[in-house]
């Protein structure tokens, strides 16, 4: 009995310490249309503000600007620090176009990579070698396209992530498929 009084005791001292820890709200929003958004990243800016980076199905409706391109596209939110929308973006072609991560540039901008099966079609310059390619898309600090990229085979490649290099470049760890 002396055991179960002791294991009570301190489970209630721990959950009501828990409390104690907690943090917080400082604001809570949502965004998106009525359909599908799927949030890939989320990069903090050097302006304190954040960026939140995806991938939308939801036509223009709810808080969203911008109709998609075809199926997914990439979509992208540029907040302040305290929540409220700088600006939104959408890049995609009438395929499907995944955003799976960002980092940011030295030259304060973005660098988007994901995966694509989009032709050469609305906001997509080149044509998907295969089933799903690296897509890469450069944009300034505004969010405006300074270039992009489609890489891969015959195949299905699949992207891990995207990282910047010591000198500045970028790295693209693919997932290897095995069928």
């Amino acid at each position: 009995m002396f055991k179960i009084t002791k294991m009570l005791i301190g489970l209630l001292i721990f959950l009501s310490s828990w409390s104690i820890f907690g943090q917080d709200i400082l604001w809570e929003k949502s965004y998106g249309g009525k359909h599908a958004e799927f949030l890939a990243d989320v990069l903090p800016t050097p302006d304190y503000g954040f960026l939140l980076a995806g991938s939308s199905l939801s036509e223009k409706n709810g808080n969203k600007e911008m109709a998609s391109s075809g199926n997914f596209d990439y979509w992208l939110w540029k907040m302040d620090e305290h929540g409220s929308a700088e600006w939104q973006k959408s890049y995609g072609g009438s395929g499907m176009d995944f955003l799976q991560s960002v980092q940011l540039t030295t030259d304060g901008g973005f660098i988007l990579a994901g995966i694509s099966d989009s032709p050469k079609s609305a906001g997509k310059k080149e044509d998907s070698k295969g089933h799903d390619d690296f897509w890469i898309v450069k944009l300034d600090a505004k969010g405006a396209e300074q270039w992009q990229r489609t890489i891969g085979g015959n195949g299905q490649e699949q992207l891990a992530c995207i990282r910047r290099t010591k000198d500045g470049g970028i790295f693209l760890p693919p997932r290897v498929l095995r069928f």
